[in-house]
Protein backbone atom coordinates (compact mmCIF):
# COMPACT_ATOMS: atom_id res chain seq x y z
CA UNK A 1 0.00 0.00 0.00
CA UNK A 2 0.87 3.95 -0.29
CA UNK A 3 3.35 4.67 2.84
CA UNK A 4 4.74 7.60 1.37
CA UNK A 5 3.14 10.45 -0.55
CA UNK A 6 4.51 13.57 -2.88
CA UNK A 7 2.99 16.90 -2.64
CA UNK A 8 0.34 17.46 -5.26
CA UNK A 9 2.36 20.33 -6.83
CA UNK A 10 5.20 17.78 -7.60
CA UNK A 11 2.16 15.45 -9.31
CA UNK A 12 0.97 18.29 -11.27
CA UNK A 13 4.50 19.04 -12.76
CA UNK A 14 5.31 15.81 -14.10
CA UNK A 15 2.01 14.60 -14.80
CA UNK A 16 1.84 18.18 -16.90
CA UNK A 17 4.93 17.02 -18.51
CA UNK A 18 3.74 13.16 -19.75
CA UNK A 19 0.31 14.52 -20.77
CA UNK A 20 1.76 17.06 -23.23
CA UNK A 21 3.19 14.23 -24.36
CA UNK A 22 0.94 11.70 -24.76
CA UNK A 23 -1.23 14.30 -26.41
CA UNK A 24 1.07 15.13 -29.05
CA UNK A 25 1.95 11.41 -29.72
CA UNK A 26 -0.69 8.84 -28.78
CA UNK A 27 -3.87 7.60 -29.82
CA UNK A 28 -4.61 4.17 -28.83
CA UNK A 29 -7.32 4.01 -31.74
CA UNK A 30 -5.09 4.93 -33.93
CA UNK A 31 -1.68 2.73 -32.76
CA UNK A 32 -1.55 -0.55 -34.61
CA UNK A 33 0.16 -2.14 -31.42
CA UNK A 34 -2.72 -3.12 -29.40
CA UNK A 35 -5.18 -5.05 -32.03
CA UNK A 36 -7.36 -6.42 -28.85
CA UNK A 37 -7.67 -2.96 -26.99
CA UNK A 38 -8.35 -1.45 -30.15
CA UNK A 39 -11.01 -3.96 -31.31
CA UNK A 40 -12.75 -3.92 -27.41
CA UNK A 41 -12.63 0.39 -27.39
CA UNK A 42 -14.10 -0.03 -31.29
CA UNK A 43 -17.03 -2.61 -29.55
CA UNK A 44 -17.84 0.00 -26.73
CA UNK A 45 -18.55 2.71 -29.27
CA UNK A 46 -20.33 0.17 -31.46
CA UNK A 47 -22.67 -0.57 -28.37
CA UNK A 48 -23.12 3.38 -27.15
CA UNK A 49 -20.72 2.99 -24.33
CA UNK A 50 -19.69 5.93 -22.28
CA UNK A 51 -16.95 3.44 -19.91
CA UNK A 52 -14.48 0.70 -20.14
CA UNK A 53 -14.56 -2.05 -17.22
CA UNK A 54 -11.28 -1.25 -15.16
CA UNK A 55 -8.56 -3.19 -16.17
CA UNK A 56 -7.09 -5.74 -13.53
CA UNK A 57 -4.21 -4.86 -11.40
CA UNK A 58 -2.47 -8.37 -12.70
CA UNK A 59 -3.19 -6.76 -16.27
CA UNK A 60 -1.00 -3.77 -15.12
CA UNK A 61 1.91 -6.02 -13.60
CA UNK A 62 0.91 -4.50 -10.17
CA UNK A 63 3.06 -6.61 -7.22
CA UNK A 64 0.37 -9.69 -6.39
CA UNK A 65 0.77 -8.32 -2.52
CA UNK A 66 -1.68 -4.69 -3.42
CA UNK A 67 -3.39 -6.41 -6.77
CA UNK A 68 -6.46 -6.82 -4.32
CA UNK A 69 -6.47 -3.55 -3.39
CA UNK A 70 -5.94 -1.78 -6.73
CA UNK A 71 -8.61 -3.78 -8.22
CA UNK A 72 -11.14 -2.57 -4.74
CA UNK A 73 -9.73 1.23 -6.20
CA UNK A 74 -10.18 1.38 -9.96
CA UNK A 75 -13.56 2.67 -11.17
CA UNK A 76 -15.25 2.75 -15.08
CA UNK A 77 -12.67 4.46 -17.78
CA UNK A 78 -14.55 6.78 -19.48
CA UNK A 79 -14.17 5.56 -23.42
CA UNK A 80 -13.79 9.17 -24.82
CA UNK A 81 -10.54 9.68 -23.58
CA UNK A 82 -9.27 6.94 -25.89
CA UNK A 83 -11.39 8.11 -28.85
CA UNK A 84 -11.33 11.83 -28.81
CA UNK A 85 -9.44 13.71 -31.24
CA UNK A 86 -7.39 16.13 -29.22
CA UNK A 87 -5.72 20.16 -30.92
CA UNK A 88 -2.00 20.13 -29.77
CA UNK A 89 -0.86 23.81 -29.55
CA UNK A 90 2.66 23.19 -29.12
CA UNK A 91 2.44 24.45 -25.25
CA UNK A 92 3.75 21.69 -23.71
CA UNK A 93 7.26 22.95 -25.24
CA UNK A 94 7.03 25.74 -22.94
CA UNK A 95 7.46 23.71 -19.72
CA UNK A 96 10.93 23.91 -18.40
CA UNK A 97 11.02 20.11 -16.54
CA UNK A 98 10.20 17.67 -18.15
CA UNK A 99 10.47 14.33 -17.00
CA UNK A 100 9.55 10.50 -17.91
CA UNK A 101 9.25 7.23 -15.91
CA UNK A 102 9.12 4.00 -17.81
CA UNK A 103 7.56 1.14 -15.82
CA UNK A 104 9.35 -1.59 -17.30
CA UNK A 105 7.85 -4.36 -15.66
CA UNK A 106 4.50 -3.73 -17.46
CA UNK A 107 5.15 -4.52 -21.28
CA UNK A 108 3.77 -1.77 -23.89
CA UNK A 109 5.25 -1.47 -27.70
CA UNK A 110 4.39 2.67 -27.03
CA UNK A 111 5.61 3.34 -23.98
CA UNK A 112 8.83 1.56 -24.97
CA UNK A 113 9.11 4.12 -28.11
CA UNK A 114 8.41 7.05 -25.97
CA UNK A 115 10.69 6.08 -23.50
CA UNK A 116 13.76 5.37 -26.37
CA UNK A 117 12.68 8.64 -28.03
CA UNK A 118 12.89 10.63 -24.94
CA UNK A 119 16.31 8.97 -23.95
CA UNK A 120 17.65 10.86 -27.05
CA UNK A 121 16.33 13.86 -26.19
CA UNK A 122 18.36 16.50 -24.10
CA UNK A 123 15.43 18.25 -22.90
CA UNK A 124 13.78 15.44 -20.64
CA UNK A 125 14.86 13.51 -17.56
CA UNK A 126 14.06 9.78 -18.33
CA UNK A 127 13.82 7.36 -15.54
CA UNK A 128 13.60 3.43 -15.90
CA UNK A 129 12.15 1.07 -13.39
CA UNK A 130 11.80 -2.48 -12.35
CA UNK A 131 7.75 -2.57 -11.57
CA UNK A 132 4.54 -2.81 -12.63
CA UNK A 133 2.39 -0.14 -14.29
CA UNK A 134 1.36 1.61 -11.25
CA UNK A 135 4.85 2.82 -9.99
CA UNK A 136 2.74 4.64 -6.96
CA UNK A 137 1.39 0.94 -5.79
CA UNK A 138 4.81 -0.82 -6.54
CA UNK A 139 7.94 1.92 -5.89
CA UNK A 140 6.24 4.48 -3.93
CA UNK A 141 9.51 5.81 -2.39
CA UNK A 142 11.35 5.57 -5.18
CA UNK A 143 8.59 7.96 -7.00
CA UNK A 144 8.71 9.79 -4.27
CA UNK A 145 12.81 10.72 -4.80
CA UNK A 146 12.16 11.27 -8.36
CA UNK A 147 8.92 13.68 -8.00
CA UNK A 148 11.29 15.32 -5.61
CA UNK A 149 14.48 15.27 -7.68
CA UNK A 150 12.78 16.76 -10.75
CA UNK A 151 10.19 19.37 -8.59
Amino acid sequence: MLHSIASPQLWVITVAALVALLAADFVVTHRPHDVPMREAIAGLVEKGEKVMKPISAAAFRVNEKDRAWVDAMCTPHPVATLTDKITVTGAHDSIAKKSYIRAKGYPSVPFDGFHERLKANAAWRVYELPCGHDVMVDMPDRLTEILIEVA
